[in-house]
């Protein structure tokens, strides 16, 4: 099945039935998803270790990691459900309404700027319904045509969405500006701004490479500062905004504008800016890191170090389930499980009781296993040589 088939199936079942019973359908896609393919959310574990610091417990560090999965299956419900027109407009909570407005009261546009922080779209398209004319950058995604079907919903909530075509971005080199967010999405940015409206862009993931080094939770990695440097260059409002999911309604918190002196040099103006957007946005991360959705690794991960305990605490459960896996063969073919004297002539229950279990837990411990060795082979492979050599 095509991406654009399967997407327009779970669109049509997320509108179908009750929002309540979407979002736990979506939960219950994200948890199988973390304990049959934890690689998907690799990147999201290394950049809550960032974040979170580099001490944080291997216990909160899962806890956080399922909430965060369980808030990423809520906001594609939101942006399944964005399709046709919802009520979330009146679920809406905005703080900060007063200085996006007397921002557009100047007449030169507002460009709002923020991370993937909570229900992002659901609360453009609620903030759309009340303020108007409010434009969205985004990356073209494949196909085509399930693209031409997002932009299509958008459209018809009131939204604009400006396509990020990634490809030409890599390719541009006439324009500084137009290498960093595209010559086609300069040109509509200027536009809307010219025209008095919002563009909104989330600025925490560097979507073609084409991003310069800013710090970002104490350390350098790529910032796409293309939206800065066409506020600067129009003299709009760069306002720092992020939605957050709280209880049942959507919150969209906007910060006052960032300054910026239109006579420095423009390059390094340009970074101060955006390294001030990036230093608001820190605290609340930090504080909602359950609802900053970056899959992505934004910073170089730490290789791990290696010891002589990594290969066997990672491989002992996969160990532990061929083990068990034998076990439920053993049993099965008549041989008897043989671990006490109760199963060597069992009752008609405790056989299938001991395999059903046994085999659940080898299904527990494989995929984690695996993905370890997949991850993490050579150097645990190489810490546990070099203890054997010692």
């Amino acid at each position: 099945m095509s991406k654009y088939w399967a997407y327009r199936v779970a669109e049509t079942l997320a509108n179908r039935v009750p929002q309540a019973v979407a979002y736990a359908l979506a939960i219950a896609v994200v948890h199988v998803l973390l304990v049959l393919s934890p690689g998907r959310f690799a990147g999201l574990r290394s950049n809550l270790t960032h974040v979170l610091g580099g001490d944080v417990s291997s216990r909160r560090l899962r806890a956080v990691v399922r909430a965060n999965a369980r808030n990423l299956g809520r906001s594609w419900v939101d942006v399944l459900r964005m399709s046709r027109p919802s009520p979330s407009a009146r679920r809406l909570d905005i703080d900060g309404l007063d200085i996006v407005t007397a921002a557009l009261q100047r007449g030169r546009g507002v460009v709002m700027v923020s991370s993937h922080l909570g229900p992002w779209d659901a609360g453009l398209v609620a903030f759309n319904a009340g303020i108007g004319n409010v434009a969205v950058l985004a990356e073209v995604v494949r196909p085509h045509r399930l693209f031409d079907h997002l932009r299509g919903g958008r459209a018809r909530l009131g939204v604009t969405v400006i396509p990020l075509d990634v490809a030409a971005m890599r390719e541009a080199d006439s324009s500084l500006a137009a290498r960093r967010i595209g010559a086609g999405a300069l040109r509509q940015v200027f536009s809307v701004l010219r025209g008095n409206g919002t563009v909104a862009i989330a600025m925490d993931r560097d979507l073609a490479g084409t991003g310069v080094p800013v710090e970002f939770f104490g350390m350098p990695t790529p910032i796409p500062i293309g939206v800065v440097d066409i506020a600067v260059r129009c003299n709009a409002a760069l306002v720092p905004a992020w939605s957050l999911r709280q209880g049942g309604r959507l919150c969209l918190h906007a910060l006052p504008e960032i300054p910026y002196d239109i006579e420095a040099p423009r390059d390094a103006e340009v970074r101060r800016v955006a390294r001030a957007a990036l230093a608001a946005f820190e605290p609340v991360i930090t504080q909602n890191a359950d609802q900053w959705h970056v899959l992505e690794p934004i910073w170089t991960p730490q290789p791990p170090v290696p010891t002589r305990l990594a290969a066997l605490r990672y491989l002992g459960p996969l160990v532990i389930s061929l083990f068990c896996a034998a076990l439920v063969a053993a049993g099965l073919s008549g041989w008897g499980l043989g671990l006490t004297s109760v199963t060597i002539t069992p009752d008609w229950w405790v056989r299938p009781a001991l395999g059903s279990g046994l085999a659940a837990l080898a299904l527990l411990a494989l995929p984690h296993a695996l993905f370890w060795a997949r991850v993490n082979r050579a150097a645990s492979w190489q810490g546990w040589a070099g203890w054997r050599c010692r």
